[in-house]
């Protein structure tokens, strides 16, 4: 008895049509997602200050106290965060922390 294969895509097929699509939706979500993090991060064309954080200070109050024009608070927040390489928003009292000049950050434009 011989066995025929039948099968639209035969055992020396490279790539099936799912495999193709899965391809394709891990690019596009891989792409969504560099530019989520992209668009986040207001892009910079200003200088920094360093500041030291006092008691009971947070990096909402020193987002708030060294505002980005035309971004929000969360932001700002952000952007201090990736500034100083922050895995966390949290500080402590005496850290040196750099944030956005604000007498100079409205030269900063949004992506």
């Amino acid at each position: 008895m011989t066995v025929h294969n039948t099968h639209a895509h035969g055992p020396n097929s490279l790539v099936t049509p799912l495999e193709v699509f899965l391809i394709m939706a891990a690019v596009a979500v891989a792409f969504a997602l560099m530019a989520s993090s992209v668009e986040s991060q207001p892009a910079c064309a200003t200088a920094t200050r360093s500041i030291r954080v006092q008691a009971s200070q947070t990096l909402w109050d020193l987002a708030q106290a060294n505002p980005i024009e035309g971004h929000s608070t969360v932001e700002t927040v952000e952007y201090i965060r990736a500034l100083n390489q922050m895995e966390t928003s949290a500080i402590q009292v005496g850290q040196m922390i750099d944030v956005p000049d604000s007498g100079v950050a409205t030269a900063m434009v949004a992506r």
